[in-house]
């Protein structure tokens, strides 16, 4: 359920949280909807790389806790612990979702086969490099939705990927492991927020 629509509370009401209420469950539809929403991110030639795995039983959280590193109060606590995963042959869905435009089938042909040239010239690199771009862009969408619904989040980089690949049966050698995020509602307040100067990292030309 939405709580705010209030796009200023919510950017600066965003704050990396560790400790969570245990007590607090998000229902899989909430989640549904917040998926959603955050899929509207932006992404390489539309390719939509992204997959989430949530992870919110006590028994798969467990599992993975040894290899979340210093992160263990947020895996412990949290109503979830999400996985994105970034799709390194996202290629594979380019007719599905070009077929969808409101397009002449001559404009969709033409689409599909000018994104399939492109994908086909990508190397291993580039197109781990791309998953793991726009996995960034829908974490950070997937965020801002967490707190338009009362949520609060922690985006995690520091865990073992193979491990956890291991684990949860995961293709390492399609899916990137782009980072955690965990979910749920504070019971400690996150840090209060220091940026730089923004004449610090702005320059016009």
């Amino acid at each position: 359920m939405k709580i705010t629509n209030d796009f200023s509370e919510i950017m600066t009401g965003r704050k990396s949280v560790r400790v969570y209420d245990e007590n607090v469950k998000i229902s899989n539809e909430e989640f549904l909807e917040m998926f959603e929403e955050a899929a509207l991110a932006p992404s390489s030639v539309n390719m939509q790389p992204w997959q989430f795995m949530v992870l919110a039983s006590d028994q798969v959280k467990a599992e993975i806790l040894p290899f979340m590193r210093f992160n263990g109060k947020q895996t412990e606590t949290s109503a979830a612990m999400i996985l994105i995963l970034g799709d390194t042959q996202a290629d594979e869905n380019n007719e599905k979702i070009y077929r969808q435009l409101p397009l002449p089938k001559e404009m969709q042909d033409k689409y599909i086969a000018g994104n399939a040239a492109e994908y086909a010239t990508y190397t291993a690199q580039k197109r781990i490099d791309i998953a793991n771009i726009d996995g960034g862009l829908v974490a950070m969408n997937l965020m801002l939705v967490a707190r338009e619904h009362g949520y609060d989040t922690n985006p995690i980089g520091g865990f073992d990927r193979d491990k956890i690949c291991a684990l949860l049966n995961i293709d390492a050698t399609r899916f990137v492991p782009v980072m955690f995020l965990a979910i749920g509602k504070a019971l400690e307040p996150g840090h209060d927020h220091f940026r730089r100067d923004v004449h610090d990292f702005v320059s016009f030309k």
